[in-house]
């Protein structure tokens, strides 16, 4: 791969970065060059050999990749099995490509399991440290399945799961997990220091990590104005009161079905933390409300406020905190579409571009020229 020195130290680099399979730094026939082909040259047996550097309770073989999407899922996920007969997850970057977050995850869940809620523990972290070298996590492997698989082959109540989403998230943002500053973490602080700090100084400055690449990208493409692109950034600048924020709470970003375990009964797991940030807990609810229809969302936020009062500001908060999320997934579905241009993508880009378009009204932001 070309420029491969180059392309690491882009990829890592979360700065500016609200959600990193938006705004990460390269471009979107890299992210397809690299992640499309995950799996090649991702070899067992050096997996093996690295892998027991680390580990008392050795590992004897390691199953084929699980089967995933392409670009949008960056790691190789594997089963593999220890001497005990013990199974745990690898899950591992494409070869020759450094992650830039493996740390923050396994440290995000490791204080959410230490909290007492049910997440997974770490028992190894591989940086690669050459072009040949694969990057890889080992991690517990929970009981269960993911509640999207659950649902979609077992027919389940959808809207159940919804509730207890909502009332798991809500026990979760009350639990005060210590964070320090907002955004995305800092990597190497929670690999040398065992703690979550934010890469922004305020909340305001994290809400405007990677804004103005997104706009451009979205005006570029003639989905709003020049000046609708102004007044969106400019209506989360540090004089917002709802910008104002002393304390964040550690923020999942991306709790959804497919990153949720269950028994069949219960919610019994939280996974896949590459999203996590120092935020707003209202900003979790926002991220949410973009993947599931109106009425699952609305019984996520009745299992919510079960659990917690809904705030005076919450109604306020909401609309612009989901603006923020809509900007990046509209921006997400047309790179998406761009990329592979079918009848399913193309209906996902014109529905989200109508709700972003709904938001921009609820927000006051006019047609402008």
């Amino acid at each position: 791969m070309k420029n491969l020195k180059d392309i690491n130290k882009r990829i890592v680099d979360r700065t500016d970065c609200f959600y990193w399979q938006c705004d990460r730094k390269i471009s979107d026939e890299e992210a397809e060059q690299i992640f499309a082909d995950k799996h090649q040259g991702i070899e067992n047996e050096k997996l093996i050999k690295a892998a027991n550097a680390y580990l008392k309770d050795k590992v004897v073989r390691i199953e084929e990749p699980l089967k995933q999407g392409t670009i949008n899922s960056v790691n190789s996920m594997r089963v593999g099995v220890l001497q005990s007969g013990r199974e745990v997850l690898f899950r591992c970057h494409p070869k020759g490509i450094a992650q830039g977050y493996f740390h923050v995850e396994s440290l995000a869940a490791q204080k959410t399991k230490d909290a007492g809620f049910p997440s997974y523990s770490t028992l190894a972290i591989h940086d690669a440290n050459k072009d040949c070298d694969v990057s890889f996590q080992i991690i517990e492997k929970l009981d269960g399945e993911n509640v999207q698989k659950y649902l979609l082959e077992q027919q389940g109540d959808a809207n159940k799961y919804s509730y207890k989403s909502g009332k798991l998230m809500a026990q979760f943002h009350k639990a005060n997990i210590k964070v320090e500053g907002f955004g995305k973490f800092d990597n190497i602080v929670a690999r040398n220091q065992g703690k979550l700090v934010g890469l922004s100084n305020t909340f305001a400055d994290s809400m405007r990590a990677g804004l103005q690449y997104e706009l451009k990208y979205l005006l570029d493409s003639g989905i709003i104005t020049k000046a609708q692109a102004k007044q969106i950034f400019d209506v989360f600048n540090e004089d917002n009161p709802l910008l104002k924020l002393e304390k964040p709470v550690l923020v999942h970003n991306d709790f959804i079905d497919w990153n949720l375990m269950t028994d069949g009964s219960e919610i019994t797991g939280i996974i896949d933390w590459d999203e996590c940030i120092a935020s707003h807990p209202t900003c979790d609810i926002a991220s949410y409300s973009t993947f599931v229809s109106k009425e699952r969302f609305n019984n996520f936020l009745n299992g919510y406020f079960s659990e917690t009062p809904k705030t005076e500001t919450f109604d306020k908060e909401f609309i612009l905190f989901e603006l923020r999320y809509w900007v990046m997934k509209v921006v997400i579905r047309l790179r998406k579409y761009l990329v592979e241009k079918n009848t399913e993508r193309k209906n996902k880009l014109e529905s989200g571009t109508k709700y972003f378009k709904e938001l921009l009204e609820k927000n006051e932001i006019g047609a402008g020229k």
